[in-house]
């Protein structure tokens, strides 16, 4: 759940979430990752009304910090690209 609160739904591995700003997410894993090599799918919906959203994992932006076997950051956007909290946010981590 990303709006107010925010609050883990279902915990395959995941102990808690940060909420860094409107639309930023720090997701903490239970047991850290044997090494950075590992893939995150994700995708958020609204039920607000403000139209498709995008999700992004921020590790694998220009300029951002490298992937962290402990964590990883989401951002999520509106069709407008403003910042946006959202009620669902899917991620899967592969590895």
């Amino acid at each position: 759940n990303g709006t107010g609160t925010v609050a883990i739904r279902g915990s395959g591995n995941v102990t808690s979430i940060t909420d860094n700003a409107t639309g930023k997410f720090t997701v903490n894993f239970t047991n850290a990752m044997p090494d950075v090599n590992y893939s995150i799918a994700s995708i958020s919906s609204t039920t607000s009304g403000n139209g498709a959203t995008f999700t992004t994992v921020e590790e694998a932006g220009i300029g951002s910090p490298n992937p962290s076997t402990t964590s990883f950051k989401l951002s999520i956007r509106a069709s407008s690209f403003a910042d946006l909290d959202v009620p669902y946010i899917y991620a899967q981590v592969f590895r």
